[in-house]
């Protein structure tokens, strides 16, 4: 195939820029596939899950003190009402029956008393709690949301230079005949489409060729391309 010296370079510069172009799509992927943002997103759904954990405890021991106070109201109130029937009755069985009674509403208000300040020290300590798990939260989320800034730059950076070795290569097709082109592509995926002769190896798989075939590949004339013979890649003589 008939290819200038001009030709041959934006050959070789075009395998060139593509290989950089595969390097930054997979920069790109790497980054979109990031694993220490998925080591933050675990992070944060642990810490969310803990603090949903301490905030649920906290509604409960709410619910029960809350409960206990009205409890405690109506023993209150239900004392309050016997001391005063207490004081106002004559009746001898009445008033043992009263008195047995206030000892009972005493000492379920005792009861509920100790259990009311058992339940104040939890609730103390599932606020420390709730307290941790926001601030675990907090940092979590913030080392997520720097992770993610920072893939973003590097994404938007990679995305910009892969656009940048698009227009490049436009550049270099562009100096190429469509025949070379065509040639190209077919060679794109199966081998490294056109590369140097380095000494006795191909540039392209890298196989050391016979002393023959190199003689007859530095035969050929300067404006045509020669080829291969084990990978059928493009091979470039000129300096």
């Amino acid at each position: 195939m008939k290819a200038t010296s001009v030709e041959q370079q934006a050959l070789l510069d075009l395998a060139a820029i593509d290989l950089e172009i595969s390097r930054a799509n997979r920069r790109i992927a790497e980054i979109r596939q990031a694993s220490q943002r998925d080591e933050a997103q675990a992070k944060l759904s642990l810490a969310s899950e803990k603090l949903l954990i301490a905030r649920h405890v906290a509604d409960e021991l709410s619910s029960e003190i809350a409960r206990l106070e009205q409890d405690l109201q109506l023993v209150d109130t239900r004392i309050a009402q016997d001391k005063s029937r207490l004081a106002s009755s004559s009746n001898p069985r009445d008033i043992t029956g009263i008195q047995h009674e206030l000892a009972s509403l005493e000492k379920r208000k005792s009861n509920l008393e100790e259990l009311e300040l058992e339940l104040l020290v939890r609730r103390e300590g599932n606020a420390a709690e709730v307290a941790a798990a926001v601030a675990a939260r907090t940092e979590a989320q913030s080392e997520l949301d720097e992770i993610d800034g920072q893939l973003e730059a590097a994404g938007v950076k990679a995305v910009s230079g892969l656009a940048l070795l698009a227009q490049q290569r436009e550049k270099y097709v562009a100096l190429i005949s469509a025949e070379q082109h065509e040639l190209y592509n077919k060679l794109v995926g199966k081998t490294v489409p056109v590369a140097r002769l380095e000494g006795f190896t191909c540039g392209a798989c890298n196989l050391a060729l016979s002393g023959a075939t190199v003689d007859e590949i530095r035969s050929t004339a300067k404006d045509e391309l020669a080829r291969c013979p084990e990978c059928a890649a493009m091979l470039v003589t000129i300096s």
